[in-house]
């Protein structure tokens, strides 16, 4: 990891940083096995590997150490739900996860979105059904 960037959360083969760019600011970076980039949605989908509080409370906490809280939402969380559910059962299962145990004030017309396609499109049945129940959850039409 290079001098310049701190490590925030780290997994097996990824990590979440944050780097300081040549103006000073503070921006967030992902760290992987071909070396660091920006942070994508893509970029962080290993994340909801972690569970929510988890991974809210280690982020949360790392930021307020260092004076940073502003940063918590600038993490492409939204992005991050919407690629799980749209790539395969097993990351929009996951993603069905981190939303069960966020507040539904989370729910973004966008996710909303990408549950109703995970409840129509060829996915398996439990991630049918959980999308489902995070759709009822939040109010909307589950049919």
């Amino acid at each position: 990891m290079a001098p310049e960037t701190l490590g925030v959360l780290s997994s097996k083969h990824h990590t979440l940083g944050l780097a300081r760019s040549p103006k000073g600011s503070m921006s967030w970076v992902y760290l992987g096995p071909v070396g660091r980039s920006a942070l994508t949605p893509r970029a962080f989908v290993w994340a909801l590997e972690v569970p929510w509080p988890e991974l809210e409370n280690t982020v949360s906490t790392f930021l307020a150490e260092h004076e940073m809280e502003e940063l918590f939402d600038k993490l492409p969380i939204e992005g991050t739900l919407i690629e799980g559910l749209r790539m395969s059962d097993y990351w929009g299962k996951l993603a069905c996860q981190w939303l069960s145990e966020m507040p539904t004030a989370r729910f973004s017309p966008l996710v909303m979105i990408a549950l109703q396609g995970a409840m129509t499109r060829g996915a398996s049945q439990s991630l049918r059904h959980a999308a489902r129940r995070l759709v009822f959850r939040n109010g909307g039409n589950s049919k």
